[in-house]
């Protein structure tokens, strides 16, 4: 029997990596129910359905510290009158995010942001609050503590002075605008050293080409570390809740673009982060598939999102026998492999990707935990094929590709 804290530890990392199954969790037991269910309205989205019922309910039938206690991020859409956001808001002050496309009256709404003493998170316009940009006043109480923002409104040269307040929020360090003009871009890059992340978002309507062309050209001399250039997301408010609850987010792939030209690996003059589609896409696709054969994976690492979400997902597919990918993409490093996982029981066809040296135990120890294996492709010219073939009886087939391609390696990686 597991220690209860450790019970406790699983059961909330589960509903916070699966918060569409949370609920389920609520009739286990009635210590997961005291323990699921305020994470059950941590992030409250007026635009879902369940949501909006569970928000209305609570506010009828339990005492405000209720939502208080519970209610961290909060997206206000226009399907909700606007004295029920303020009733709501009213209610969850200790919130650290704040979001809504829905506009408010300044006067009602005002007094509401300036209690949040904890709001470090914005993701919403100017002029759904203060209703004109002219009137917009980022030195009152609830602005002084935000850390990322993104502003919605589309600026234009004659907004400079409006966009200049946001130098003088003291503990703003990640800032997203709407495909600022260069005069506001570069005013802003000048004048908030303490700013760390600096993401020009394009619009949906952009292509790659033209956001490629548009990237080129910079708003400042020189090289700047903090600038990106990057896409809209598709489904944004998606894109939203996920970092929410701690996946990825325009947050965490701007980081990760801006550490990775830090360290070399994309270049110092390329500002443009192309991806639309983020691990969460891929995540929730893999969710709606009910029948996979075969998995193969060629971008980012998902050990940076969550190995464990990844293969409790692969273990949902008993049917699951061709894997084609990186194990350091999927572990997050080659001591964390671990293929004896139930998700590769039944995996026959495997290509890894990395490239194996021959002193190196590491992948051939991990190999020799997959039941089932019985052709194996390694990216490898210096490989000894025996050193595999002693510890996988059941190998059929396993060569080293030179300069052909994954793809037609594998399709030609014939038994015996």
């Amino acid at each position: 029997m597991l220690p209860i804290e450790l019970e406790r530890e699983i059961f909330e990392t589960m509903a916070l990596m699966f918060p569409r199954k949370a609920p389920k969790l609520l009739v286990v037991s009635h210590y997961v129910f005291q323990w699921i269910e305020p994470l059950l309205y941590r992030v409250l989205r007026t635009d879902h359905a369940p949501t909006s019922t569970a928000i209305h309910q609570a506010m009828a039938t339990q005492p405000p510290e209720f939502l208080r206690g519970r209610v961290r991020h909060l997206y206000f859409d226009w399907s909700w009158m606007q004295e029920d956001c303020y009733l709501v808001l009213d209610q969850c002050t200790a919130i650290t995010s704040f979001a809504a496309t829905l506009h408010f009256s300044p006067t009602r709404i005002l007094p509401l942001i300036d209690a949040l003493d904890n709001l470090h998170y914005w993701n919403s316009s100017m002029r759904a609050i203060f209703g004109e940009l002219e009137r917009v006043d980022l030195s009152r109480k609830g602005f002084q503590n935000i850390t990322h923002m993104h502003m919605f409104d589309l600026l234009e040269d004659e907004h400079l002075a409006m966009a200049s307040q946001l130098l003088q929020l003291p503990r703003l360090t990640h800032l997203a605008l709407n495909n600022p003009p260069d005069l506001i871009s570069g005013s802003l890059l000048r004048g908030c050293r303490h700013l760390l992340v600096f993401n020009r978002i394009l619009t949906q309507s952009v292509t790659l080409d033209q956001a490629r062309e548009m990237a080129n050209k910079l708003p400042f001399e020189g090289q700047d570390e903090r600038y990106l250039v990057s896409l809209f997301p598709e489904r944004y408010w998606d894109d939203w809740t996920n970092g929410a609850f701690g996946g990825e987010d325009i947050w965490t792939r701007a980081e990760d673009f801006l550490a990775k030209k830090r360290r070399g690996e994309i270049s110092a003059s390329c500002y443009l982060l192309e991806a639309r589609q983020s691990r969460e896409d891929c995540f929730q696709l893999l969710a709606l598939c009910s029948n996979l054969h075969s998995f193969a994976w060629t971008g980012p690492s998902f050990a940076a999102l969550s190995p464990v979400r990844l293969l409790f997902l692969l273990d949902g597919y008993p049917n699951l026998q061709y894997f084609n990918g990186s194990l350091n993409a999927v572990f997050g490093s080659a001591n964390a492999f671990d293929l004896g996982h139930s998700a590769f029981r039944n995996i026959t066809h495997m290509h890894v990707f990395e490239i194996v040296e021959p002193d190196d135990l590491r992948i051939p120890i991990a190999l020799t935990a997959v039941p089932r294996l019985t052709h194996l492709a390694l990216n490898s010219v210096k490989l000894s094929i025996a050193r595999y073939s002693e510890g996988m009886p059941s190998l059929a087939g396993s060569r080293a590709p030179r300069s052909e391609s994954a793809w037609s390696f594998t399709a030609r990686c014939e038994i015996g």
